[in-house]
């Protein structure tokens, strides 16, 4: 049995302090670990195995379930993109990348001089073991 975890929230409010930190979300039956990098970094739950997060331009944030996961990625709207693809808003280069089975990282640049519109970015990681156990993540990067 996991132990009880403090809110999403809270621990987002904590992590802002010191530019950026892990959080650990569940739904049932599945974990995700959500690792950001730089000030910014913000998280809140919004429903059972689905939550926000949000970046800065130019931050990386990486998710990491406790298994296996098969992971799709959607950015603003649009068919979903294969880890490893690259795709640009307005200035703003995104870039996924699966880092192992269950972990995926997303890394944004911004091009100088560029006007960074903001973006959506929508993950989901469904267990491998065989159920039918998800966790959506909506990233904000803005």
């Amino acid at each position: 049995m996991r132990a009880r975890r403090a809110s999403p929230a809270l621990l987002a409010l904590l992590l802002a302090g010191c530019g950026g930190g892990s959080v650990v979300v569940s739904s049932p039956g599945f974990f995700l670990d959500i690792n950001g990098f730089g000030n910014g970094f913000h998280v809140d739950r919004v429903a059972p195995g689905q939550l926000t997060a949000a970046i800065q331009p130019g931050q990386s944030i990486e998710f990491d379930a406790d298994e296996p996961a098969s992971w799709t990625v959607a950015v603003n709207g649009n068919a979903p993109v294969p880890a490893g693809s690259t795709v640009v808003v307005g200035g703003l280069s995104i870039t996924t990348t699966l880092v192992s089975s269950n972990r995926i990282r997303v890394t944004t640049a911004v091009a100088p001089n560029a006007i960074v519109l903001p973006a959506t970015v929508v993950l989901t990681a469904f267990a491998q073991h065989g159920g039918r156990d998800a966790t959506t993540v909506t990233l904000e990067i803005r």
